[in-house]
């Protein structure tokens, strides 16, 4: 039985990127994250938090209790970067360079 593997564009984009990259001894850093792959994360613009999507940021429900999900906070880590604020660089895809 065949395996269906589905890739998102981003996906693609990289491993189009790395095959080019290992068939080809003229590497080129990347300007965006200076070599090193990481960059700031788009999903939080860097704060590592992202507004509750359950309460709206307001730290609690519709009734006036905290909310369960933020803990009143208003706010929930980051699923994209797990609250570090950073993830891999979107221009090189991770690789540091092209």
């Amino acid at each position: 039985m065949k395996k269906t593997i589905r890739l998102t564009e981003r996906d693609l984009m990289k491993l189009v990127k790395r095959v080019v990259n290992e068939s080809n001894d003229n590497y080129i850093t990347c300007q965006e994250c200076g070599g090193d792959g990481v960059g700031d994360c788009l999903e939080c613009d860097s704060k590592g938090m992202i507004e509750c999507s359950d309460c709206g940021g307001y730290g609690e429900d519709s009734y006036g209790d905290i909310c369960y999900t933020c803990d009143g906070e208003g706010s929930v880590e980051c699923k994209n970067c797990y609250g570090s604020g950073q993830d891999e660089c979107y221009s090189c895809g991770g690789y540091g360079e092209y």
